[in-house]
Formats: structure tokens, sequence, C-alpha cells
């Protein structure tokens, strides 16, 4: 449960810093430390999966055979799918702003995947 508090409380101080060409900073502080999170502009605006993993604690397992993503939360799972704008989590779709994407080796989410999702 402390963990979720934390990470909520993460959630609400995320701020912006700046833009460099193609990604938006926003530096996002936690009870642990501050990170630096590289967004990419748009609508919506994404984020690479791969960044929250250690702030949240997620483990990220490509399942090929269904074309997916299993993300491993603190006790839940998330399904993602490229290409689609929702994400199944505790046991319910969640609608997201945006479709999870996959470019290359990299797996991005609408940025409100982070209060839709996680939250």
């Amino acid at each position: 449960m402390r963990h979720r508090s934390a990470s909520i409380a993460a959630l609400i101080l995320l701020l912006q810093t700046g833009t460099s060409g193609q990604t938006q900073t926003f530096t996002m502080y936690t009870p642990d430390a501050r990170r630096t999170l590289l967004v990419r502009p748009g609508n919506p605006e994404t984020i690479a999966l791969d960044q929250l993993v250690g702030v949240f604690g997620l483990t990220l397992t490509e399942d090929r055979a269904a074309n997916g993503l299993i993300i491993a939360t603190k006790g839940e799972r998330i399904l993602a799918f490229p290409g689609q704008s929702f994400v199944r989590a505790a046991a319910r779709v969640v609608a997201l702003d945006g479709p999870v994407q996959r470019d290359r080796n990299v797996w991005l989410v609408p940025i409100d995947f982070l209060t839709k999702a996680l939250g």
C-alpha cells in the first residue's frame, strides 16, 4: 500500500521542465528521488514504458504470440496491444487518449496511462 501511495504522490508532482526537438522533458518528484522523463509531443503525448520500470516497479514481458505486452505491477497485470486505445488493468478495460504504440523495441503509451492504468 505504501508503494501505491508513493506512486500517486509521484504523479501529482510531474512538472514540465523543457523541450528539445522531438521530446519534452518532465521532472517527476517522488519521496525517494527526482527523475527526468522524456515525453514525445503529439496528440496525445506519449511516454516510453521503459522509463517507468524503475519508478513504479514494473516488469515488461512481450507476448509475441498475442502481439502484446504484459505489464506487471505490484500485484496486478496490465495487458496492452499496439494500435489499441485501451488496456486491460485490474480486471477492467481502461480507455486511453490514444493508442499503445510499438516503435522498434520501445513501447509507447499515452501520458494518461499514468493516471488511468497505473493510478
